[in-house]
């Protein structure tokens, strides 16, 4: 099984190069626990501008605070979700 940052490179591989979508993802995992099949998921908001910055070679300080956070995108619900992850709000 894949882990969550793994699943999230294998189902967004090309939308993690559109800024957009990469605010919509900041905001969508952070202050959002996922979880698929007892595996938990949680990260800060450092984590996360960090997680996006690598794959975008950008800056991490473009990604903090690039969303509300907390807010969770349809489109990358949809998709968790048939990979079998959910989310809570915290």
């Amino acid at each position: 099984m894949l882990n969550f940052r793994q699943e999230i490179k294998s189902l967004f591989n090309k939308e993690l190069f559109n800024d957009s979508f990469c605010s919509k993802l900041y905001s969508s995992m952070t202050n959002v626990l996922w979880v698929k099949k007892g595996v938990r998921h949680t990260a800060s908001f450092r984590d996360v501008s960090e997680f996006i910055s690598l794959i975008r070679q950008t800056d991490p300080l473009h990604w903090y605070c690039s969303a509300k956070e907390g807010i969770v995108s349809p489109q990358i619900a949809k998709k968790l979700n048939d990979r079998g992850w959910t989310y809570i709000i915290l």
